[in-house]
Order: structure tokens, then C-alpha cells, then sequence
């Protein structure tokens, strides 16, 4: 069996994977946007809670008279709820 090595030539462009954008505006609103919502969770998780149960609550209630087209809005909020979550908790920027 042979090696293959692949040499570059001078005229070929070698790929920097180190290259830094040119666009840090991107970056530093992800930052800045990830850095408020950790500042307010606190308060915001009590808030979202509190709203993903009184949505429960009117589903259960109002199902009786409205069909079950209010769970869809509960599963958004709480979908919403669980992604703010994993924002704020997984999310680390660079």
C-alpha cells in the first residue's frame, strides 16, 4: 500500500480555518442579547412559569366550551419557555 500526501503548490490557495470575520456586528448583538436575557432570568422565569400555568389552566377550563384549539397556544408558550431555557443555560458565546 501507498501513502498519499497531498503537497500544496505555490499557486494553489492554502484555506485559513482561523480566518476572523470581517463582520463582528453579528457576534457582539448575540452577545449582548444572550448577556440581558441572563441579567433579567430571574424575574423572566417566574414571569414565563406563572404564564405557562395560567395558559394550562385555560386550556383545561375553556376546552369544555371552545374545543381544544387553546392547547396549541399552550404549547407554544411552553415551547417558548423551554427554548429561552436552553438559551440561557446552554448557550455560552464565544
Amino acid at each position: 500500500m501507498a501513502i498519499v500526501v497531498r503537497i500544496h503548490k505555490a499557486s494553489e490557495p492554502v484555506e485559513n480555518k482561523n480566518k476572523v470575520s470581517k463582520d463582528l456586528s453579528t457576534p457582539i448583538i448575540g452577545q449582548l442579547v444572550w448577556a440581558l436575557t441572563v441579567m433579567i432570568w430571574p424575574l423572566l422565569r417566574w414571569v414565563l412559569a406563572l404564564d405557562v400555568t395560567l395558559q394550562l389552566f385555560r386550556a383545561f377550563i375553556l376546552s369544555m366550551h371552545k374545543g381544544w384549539y387553546l392547547d396549541w397556544i399552550l404549547i407554544e408558550h411552553f415551547m417558548f419557555f423551554v427554548a429561552l431555557t436552553y438559551f440561557v443555560s446552554v448557550y455560552k458565546p464565544r
